[in-house]
């Protein structure tokens, strides 16, 4: 997750540090998360509030549906 979170973050024109603080958190600690990639699908809709745009989380199967 961390490789599309960085790649949200250029396309949204918003800063590691601007999404650290919408999320309440230092600089510091969000690189460390970042890297630790321990996100949770709450975090995860936080950070696509911030940035304007859908987190999408699903299960999809052979054939086509999804959970």
């Amino acid at each position: 997750m961390e490789i599309q979170i960085r790649m949200a973050l250029v396309y949204a024109g918003i800063t590691q540090k601007q999404l650290g603080k919408q999320l309440g958190m230092s600089l510091p600690s969000f690189n460390a998360k970042l890297k630790r990639d321990t996100w949770t699908v709450s975090e995860l809709q936080q950070i696509a509030k911030a940035l304007n745009c859908e987190f999408v989380s699903f299960f999809r199967f052979k054939d086509d549906k999804i959970i």
